[in-house]
């Protein structure tokens, strides 16, 4: 007959891999949530921003815009956003792909460059107008008070990002 002490030891093992292998689930099944969220976030951030940015160029006049953005999303995590054409948002982020050297692009990307989304802003010939970006790509930080100037020559947009200073919320 085998002794309690054996039955003991086999049950509270069975237990213990029981505990460790649902932990690992949980563990797991939360991250890939979190990372399936912050993606949204992201979607969400790149579309407001690429709409206030068509939004100023659709007044088409000389104009300063304080652009807004959440500071952080997720568990308290601040990210990078990159504005630029797609030819040289790919000549330093080669693992994005999908963007056309045609079009200027917002990418909302965290700062370990793991999770990101993008959007269209608008062609680089906009209604007959060349489209020059100051910095291209400008990449700033969502703590930063980012402004974007907007100035319209003849048959050109200029489009120059200016960083104010840092947000702590």
């Amino acid at each position: 007959m085998v002794s309690t002490a054996v039955v003991h030891v086999i049950g509270s093992t069975a237990f213990i891999v029981l505990i460790v292998f649902t932990i690992a689930h949980v563990t797991s099944t939360m991250k890939i949530m979190e990372k399936d969220l912050t993606r949204e976030y992201y979607e969400k951030i790149a579309d407001s921003i690429s709409v206030q940015i068509l939004y100023c160029l659709f007044k088409n006049s000389n104009l300063t815009l304080k652009m807004e953005y959440p500071v952080t999303v997720g568990y308290n995590k601040p990210y990078n956003i990159i504005i630029g054409s797609g030819e040289m948002i790919k000549s330093k982020y080669p693992f994005l792909t999908g963007l056309t050297s045609s079009n200027i692009y917002v990418v909302v990307i965290s700062t370990d460059n793991t999770i990101y989304a993008y959007r269209i802003i608008v062609d680089k010939s906009y209604n007959n107008k060349i489209i020059v970006l100051n910095k291209d790509p400008a990449l700033f930080g969502s703590t930063t008070l980012t402004y974007i100037n907007i100035t319209v020559l003849r048959d050109s947009i200029y489009i120059d990002f200016i960083i104010k200073g840092v947000l702590y919320r």
